[in-house]
């Protein structure tokens, strides 16, 4: 009952501490980036792979820039383009993803006239007055923007403090700055502006900004705003102005009912289009109704709509025209939900869709009341149930409880367009159900370790004779201290076992472990217990033994000796050559006398230990025989070691180098340790990101015979790495995610 108690406080104590959480009152780190991946992953999900014919993207692509020549474009060829859109290809409305904030200059005239001054020739200068108009490109798109009635321009608002410049003209304000709109939000604040001429923004049709500073903590862009404030006034972003422009009405804002409950709450609630809402938070931003990743929206040359050589032209006649770049250098590129590198025209034209089609999807304030109800109902009912409940039942339950959550939250994002924070009660539903595992795991763990002090753990006769000695110096109680664990197993065990009958496998197995346990026995080591193929044993226990580092590492030389001479032995009786892995740690361990008047077991655990295992398990994977820890090898100076690699076993935060012992350092040749220094400047440039260099030195055949396919190993990491050079925050460490 006292354990249930327990468990039902801990689950209650995580679900306030989420609560506070969601509240703002305390802060939980990783939880807003856990939200971010749900959302991503919700918007992923329902995307649609169909391409949306209403919006089309008139593409600056290479294609036209080898055609038309580098960009900017002269201004009469937009013009052109602009025209041929509206009057050959019958498009509804044109929006350009881009601004024109200077006058274009014709160099040739400026060159003509300086010549003609130059030379005081008046007749031409007179030629060039009365031509310049008629050559003015300025004049000549102004003028297809006004003829063609259906041109929404664009440009930018800066946002930072200390740039407060203003190019060119802004358009009239979606809400001017007396109608006092801009007090009932906390719109983005323009602190200046790079609009469009004023010959060019007086005959376009409408304008809209297309800057979008609205990026989250792991810079991914999910929202945008749909109004920006400057001087008080409210401005259309350039989506909102195409839709205006396409449906022919302005947007009305919806205000929310003013009353004392709401205090501070700003309140507009967002803007109605045609009988179309599109929801806004307090800064006036959205969520960008995502269709799904680039080429959601057709994709037409800019050069064939100028050549009139556009495939299926009919498809343009009544759509909206986005002209934009995807030319390298030119094209706004960012990183979205659906895809990491993301064309920032098509982020305009999901927007616009999303308002044509009523798809914006909305946050209301009272999200946060609903997500607080889903933390705190599932973390209840899951802290007070789990604990009565076996690991079935408990498992059931949670999976209940947890498909409950998930299906309003799918109902409310597909149903309602509703956005409900998923992360957080998703977080306390694993953790609280972790929390009884893990606690009833322990529980079950102590058990089954009593049954295996009852029922048999081998005990080598040398330590029953040092026990007996003195039997009060044992006890039950386990101890810590600093000790040496080896590990040893045979390779391919399992094929050759299922080629031999019982009994000669017995023998086989005789034969084999004799020898090694000697081995162990010569090093004052004692061994632990045999599984199977595998043994293992440990230094410094029950004898404290100053030297156990040393003495594992001679051992495990030893073993591999012996091994070795058994080979002639092996092959006389019709047996394979046996091949073992040892792997050796050193650290603290808790060291235990484990048994009853019939049967004694002494044995250690801890992570010191657990280490020793995943060393002889890598054995396999860098194809040594031997592997020792770095902890082991500083305790063992007076062998020579080759360092292996770094790496992150499952379960551990901290790396640790692995390191293949060669012998006695006294008595290994000058050209082994010369090898030796030279690998170990290899792995140095590997890791410092030389990764030509690695690949010259991993080329070349090892001098130690069992680093062959250590050598291959590299070879195969550097060529990766030369192809696709690792992250920033590479460490050169390798991780190893199982056990």
């Amino acid at each position: 009952m006292t354990r249930k108690i327990v468990l039902a406080l801990l689950g209650l104590a995580l679900t306030a501490l989420f609560a506070l959480g969601v509240v703002g009152v305390v802060q939980v780190p990783f939880l807003q980036l856990l939200e971010y991946a749900t959302y991503d992953a919700r918007v992923r999900l329902t995307a649609s792979d169909d391409v949306d014919p209403r919006v089309i993207i008139i593409d600056v692509d290479e294609k036209s820039l080898a055609s038309q020549g580098r960009w900017p474009w002269r201004r009469d060829v937009i013009a052109r383009l602009l025209e041929r859109l509206v009057f050959d290809y019958q498009v509804e409305v044109v929006g350009f993803d881009m601004v024109f904030p200077e006058k274009e200059r014709n160099f040739a005239i400026d060159q003509l006239r300086e010549l003609a001054i130059a030379n005081d020739d008046e007749r031409i200068l007179e030629g060039i007055d009365a031509y310049e108009m008629r050559l003015d490109r300025d004049a000549i798109f102004a003028r297809s923007i006004a003829e063609t009635g259906r041109t929404v321009l664009g440009y930018f608002f800066h946002h930072d403090e200390d740039d407060t410049g203003t190019v060119g003209r802004l358009p009239p304000p979606q809400f001017p700055a007396e109608t006092g709109l801009s007090l009932t939000t906390y719109a983005v604040q323009a602190t200046g502006f790079a609009g469009n001429l004023p010959i060019l923004q007086e005959a376009a049709a409408g304008a809209g900004f297309f800057s979008n500073p609205v990026v989250d903590d792991d810079g991914v862009y999910r929202r945008v705003p749909i109004v920006s404030e400057f001087d008080g006034a409210l401005y259309a972003s350039l989506a909102l102005a195409v839709t205006q422009a396409y449906l022919g009405i302005e947007a009305e804002p919806i205000l929310a009912p003013r009353s004392d409950a709401l205090g501070d709450y700003p309140a507009l609630e967002g803007f109605d289009l045609a009988g179309v809402g599109i929801p806004v938070d307090a800064n006036a931003t959205t969520m960008v109704p995502y269709k799904g990743a680039e080429g959601a929206f057709p994709y037409i040359s800019a050069t064939d709509v100028l050549e009139g050589t556009v495939e299926d032209p009919e498809r343009l006649a009544g759509t909206v025209a986005l002209i934009g770049t995807t030319a390298a250098g030119l094209v706004d590129l960012r990183p979205t939900p659906v895809q990491n590198v993301y064309p920032g025209v098509e982020v305009h034209a999901n927007m616009i869709a999303g308002m044509l089609d009523g798809t914006i999807r909305r946050q209301p304030a009272y999200t946060l009341a609903v997500e607080l109800l889903m933390v705190v109902l599932s973390g209840v009912i899951l802290s007070i149930l789990l604990p009565l409940t076996g690991p079935l039942a408990g498992g059931l339950v949670t999976f209940l409880i947890l498909g409950i959550i998930a299906g309003v939250n799918v109902y409310a994002w597909e149903a309602l367009l509703h956005v409900i924070p998923f992360a957080s009660s998703l977080t306390v539903i694993l953790l609280v159900y972790v929390l009884n595992v893990v606690f009833g795991f322990f529980f079950e763990a102590r058990s089954r370790n009593q049954l295996g002090r009852l029922f048999g753990q081998y005990v080598p006769p040398e330590l029953v004779d040092e026990m007996s000695r003195d039997p009060g110096s044992y006890s039950l109680a386990g101890t810590k201290r600093e000790l040496t664990v080896l590990f040893s197993d045979i390779r391919n065990f399992t094929d050759i076992s299922e080629a031999m009958d019982p009994d000669e496998l017995t023998r086989m197995m005789d034969s084999f472990l004799t020898p090694l346990t000697a081995a162990v026995h010569r090093q004052k080591g004692t061994i632990d217990k045999y599984m199977g193929d595998a043994l293992m044993a440990f230094w410094g226990a029950p004898v404290a033994d100053e030297q156990h580092a040393s003495h594992a590492v001679a051992a495990g030389l030893e073993m591999l000796e012996r091994l070795e001479s058994l080979g002639p032995t092996f092959e006389a009786q019709g047996w394979q050559r046996l091949r073992i892995g040892i792997g050796i740690n050193s650290g603290e361990m808790s060291v235990g006398n484990m048994g009853s008047a019939f049967r004694v077991a002494y044995t250690v655990m801890g992570d010191a230990v657990n280490l020793g295992s995943r060393l002889e398990g890598l054995t396999k994977f860098y194809g040594v025989p031997f592997i020792v820890s770095e902890y082991t090898a500083a305790r063992a100076g007076e062998f020579l070691y080759i360092e292996l690699d770094r790496v992150r076993v499952k379960g551990k935060r901290l790396p640790v180098a692995a390191l293949m012992p060669i012998g006695p350092a006294a008595t290994t040749d000058d050209e082994t340790k010369a090898f030796v220094e030279s690998h170990a400047e290899a792995l140095e440039a590997y890791r410092a990101r030389r990764f030509q260099e690695a690949r010259d030195w991993f080329s070349r055949e090892p001098a130690i015979d069992t680093l062959t396919g250590l050598y291959r190993l590299y070879r195969e990491r550097v060529e990766h790495y030369l192809a696709q050079p690792p992250d920033d925050d590479w460490d050169g460490v390798f991780v190893l995610d199982k056990k």
